[in-house]
């Protein structure tokens, strides 16, 4: 029987922290991975998204 992977859930401050970042200049590259992200991805969706929701 085979496990589902379960989706890592990041505190509201690392999020908020890493998406001024963003707006503030620093690249997605550098900041997913100082902030143990599996994707850049999921930093630029928090962005569009407002990030409140976007990444778990």
């Amino acid at each position: 029987m085979s496990k589902k992977a379960t989706p890592a859930v990041y505190p509201f401050e690392l999020k908020l922290n890493l998406v001024q970042r963003f707006f503030a200049g620093e690249t997605l590259a550098e900041l997913a991975e100082e902030g143990g992200l599996s994707s850049p991805v999921l930093l630029r969706k928090g962005a569009a998204e407002g990030f409140v929701d976007s990444f778990v």
